[in-house]
């Protein structure tokens, strides 16, 4: 059946309405003022952004201007949900872009030393060795940015595998860590894992000083490099690591007593400094003198002399987060950590404390609470279920008046076999919420026993528990990953502290199970 002619002049009169809306979008856009349409531009996938340079005149020059690209970011090769857009295509055309990651070194990475387009972030990987491939491609990509002026940020990774082999081969990486040790402008430099070792002596340094974050491993083979830009940046370093999270199997093998003052010295002369994670450094004591220092984590290994951890905490009056990490529990060792945490006295302004690792027993830390009234964040992560009660124990009103988050963490082989049902019942715990009521316990690894006879299973309370899905380890079973427990004893809705009650972890982003405890049975 064919239309009617009316049908026939409605259907055409709709292809002209729409073709006319068309225009008159068309019309709006190009009516739009440059600052609203590259702001726009900033939000487009990279194909789309390229594209507009053939639309317009108008749009075509607003779609090559540097603010059009400053949030984009390209690699090797970049893969957006439409076509694949080739990389060369990026570097030969645009101006700039925010980041670069590049994660080989080869012939194919030739294209990142010649571009003209200026990266604010630069991120380079090295997983393995091939004949073409050398950190001193590295140094070319890292010296093209610097020259292209807008570069502020390096981060490298190098994987163990190519750290050994270039031991093996004799081959260090003093091209890129020379031009790393002279860069100006950087202001941030972090090596995410160990760096490859120079094969000479590093005494350069940049013609002014700019880094605020630097990130580094230190080790006897690293110290010449950490000790130059140290000492190159000193008057605007704020964030300094020299120990990133390892795995402990690397800090079996680690001595530290090959290191020397040097490094302390220059970290104690550093006018800006205010955050610092670092091992326990011969002549680290020093570092007290630096007022704007606030944020201290100290790693404790091979503690033959924990003297300069124990003068620094008795000195450094100014700081307000700490943590510990203890990364071996020998006998021998243990009168140095005790010495440690009972130093923690001295810090009566300190906020947020946290103890992890290879704890020592607990009785020196319970004993330093009392002398610490500001303290309102506390964590004691991977040690014995056991050793973590004489801590809940001495939390009163008295003793941490401040305190609204206990963070505890189990770990595995320590724990005995109950479950987290029956820690929740000891009236040790109970007591902590119940004369504690702004106090709230997180459980980052609750076990739960499978002890058929458990009497805190067998009552009819704490359903939250019963729902959380659990995963066997020989007698002791474990909550997933995916879950955490978190214990409180106000009403519902009563939260003084809402920031400390929320349903999921800020850093990992985990759920919480949230259970109410009260003093009575249940």
């Amino acid at each position: 059946m064919e239309p009617s002619p009316d049908r026939v002049l409605e259907q055409a009169e709709q292809v002209q309405a729409s073709s006319d809306d068309e225009c008159s979008r068309a019309s709006a856009v190009e009516q739009l003022p440059d600052d609203v349409l590259v702001m726009v531009m900033q939000h487009l996938q990279l194909v789309d952004l390229l594209a507009c340079r053939l639309v317009s005149k108008r749009l075509g020059a607003l779609a090559m201007h540097p603010d059009s690209w400053c949030r984009q970011s390209i690699d090797d090769y970049v893969f957006e949900d439409g076509p694949r857009v080739d990389t060369c295509v990026v570097l030969r055309l645009a101006p700039c872009v925010h980041s670069m990651r590049l994660s080989s070194c080869g012939q194919s990475s030739l294209r990142f030393i010649t571009t003209r387009c200026a990266a604010r972030s630069l991120s380079l990987t090295l997983r393995s060795l091939q004949p073409d491939s050398n950190t001193e491609v590295f140094a070319q990509v890292v010296r093209n940015q610097l020259l292209l002026g807008r570069l502020r940020s390096v981060r490298l990774c190098f994987t163990e595998r190519v750290c050994e082999e270039l031991v093996t081969l004799g081959r260090g990486s003093d091209a890129l860590l020379r031009t790393l040790a002279a860069a100006t402008g950087l202001e941030s430099l972090v090596f995410d894992t160990e760096i490859p070792f120079a094969v000479d002596r590093l005494e350069l340094a940049p013609a002014y000083p700019s880094l605020k974050k630097f990130h580094c491993l230190l080790t006897r083979e690293a110290e010449s490099f950490v000790n130059t830009v140290l000492a190159g940046h000193a008057a605007t370093l704020e964030d300094v690591a020299l120990c990133p999270g390892r795995p402990f199997q690397y800090w079996v093998a680690y001595d530290k007593r090959t290191l020397g003052t040097a490094t302390a010295s220059l970290l104690a002369g550093m006018p800006r400094l205010r955050r610092l994670r670092c091992l326990v450094l011969p002549g680290l004591e020093a570092v007290a003198a630096v007022e704007t220092l606030t944020d201290l984590s100290l790693v404790a290994f091979h503690l033959d002399s924990p003297e300069a951890a124990v003068a620094l905490l008795r000195r450094a009056k100014q700081l307000r987060q700490v943590s510990l990490l203890f990364l071996e529990n020998m006998h021998s060792l243990r009168d140095g950590s005790k010495r440690i945490l009972a130093a923690l006295a001295s810090q009566s302004h300190v906020e947020s404390l946290t103890v992890s690792g290879k704890l020592p027993p607990l009785e020196p830390l319970a004993r330093a609470l009392p002398a610490l009234p500001a303290l309102r964040e506390l964590s004691v992560l991977q040690g014995p279920m056991d050793g973590e009660l004489v801590v809940v124990q001495s939390i009163t009103p008295y003793a941490t008046p401040a305190l609204r988050r206990l963070e505890l963490s189990w770990e595995e082989l320590n724990c005995p076999r109950r479950c987290v049902h029956a820690w929740v019942h000891l009236d040790a715990v109970k007591t902590a919420l119940t004369d504690n009521p702004s106090l709230h316990i997180l459980l980052h690894n609750p076990g739960a026993c499978s002890d058929r006879n458990c009497q805190a299973c067998a009552e009819d309370c704490h359903t939250e528990l019963k729902r959380l899905t659990w995963k066997p380890s020989g007698g002791v079973s474990w909550a997933t990953s995916e879950e955490k427990v978190g214990l409180f004893s106000y009403e519902p809705g009563a939260c003084s502290s809402p920031r400390d009650h929320v349903p999921r972890d800020h850093v990992t982003g985990k759920w919480w199970r949230w259970v109410q405890v009260r003093h009575a049975s249940g």
